[in-house]
């Protein structure tokens, strides 16, 4: 390589990292500790010659004219996102993405932004619960996760850039799961002391109504001046 370009690694105050390869052919963006990042092509039967017809001359002519072979034992399985690969597969797949400028890339700043998306959408779940409900937090949280893992496929597929979409979702996940948790309880513990208090003088609808909804016991009234 020509120069190794150096970043941050990603997290506030984190040691730097190396953000890229220059090759002859551009640069080559890599994880920050050198490793690259593989957009695998999946297994094509088309890409792989057996040596024992390549031995017996059993090729076509011009099968193998301007192509890089690559020897590789069998038996030799790695495992990969799109199942077991052999070595050689794996090997050709990542001179392949060198060569045509394909291999995935993950930006710096991604686990600053995934974590800020993470703070900004749970406390807007939480206003949310908190001034309109359970019923429109909920929605809010199906919404933003099917959007993020959209947005995210999106990247991956189009740009091949990486995106974790996973973490900040189970994250808003878990901050309604939370919040509807506290919700029930306090629900319930609403509905036993009501129930204590007005047992034997509300119908059982007007007591659920009320734990569900305790500013009905608010007393309302007329104030006058009277003479």
């Amino acid at each position: 390589p020509d120069a190794l370009p150096i970043c941050d690694s990603g997290l506030f105050g984190a040691r730097p990292g190396i953000a890229a390869v220059e090759t002859p052919q551009g640069e080559v963006p890599t994880a920050p500790d050198g490793s690259l990042w593989i957009g695998y092509a999946g297994d094509d039967e088309g890409r792989s010659v057996s040596a024992a017809a390549l031995d017996n001359g059993a090729l076509p002519h011009g099968r193998l004219g301007h192509a890089i072979v690559i020897l590789g034992p069998p038996g030799e399985d790695i495992a990969t996102p799109s199942g077991p690969r052999s070595a050689a597969a794996v090997y050709a797949e990542g001179l392949e993405n060198i060569l045509m400028g394909t291999p995935l890339r993950r930006p710096a700043s991604a686990i600053e932004a995934e974590l800020v998306c993470l703070a900004l959408f749970g406390l807007a779940a939480i206003v949310l619960f908190v001034r309109f409900g359970l019923a429109w937090s909920g929605l809010f949280t199906v919404v933003i996760v099917a959007g993020a893992l959209l947005i995210s496929w999106h990247l991956y597929a189009a740009d091949h850039v990486l995106f974790d979409a996973l973490g900040p979702s189970l994250g808003l996940l878990l901050v309604f799961l939370t919040a509807a948790s506290l919700r029930a309880w306090s629900v319930t513990r609403a509905r036993a002391k009501v129930r204590s208090a007005f047992a034997e003088s509300l119908p059982v609808a007007v007591i659920e109504q009320i734990a569900r909804r305790p500013e009905l016991l608010k007393l309302e009234g007329v104030s006058r001046t009277i003479t």
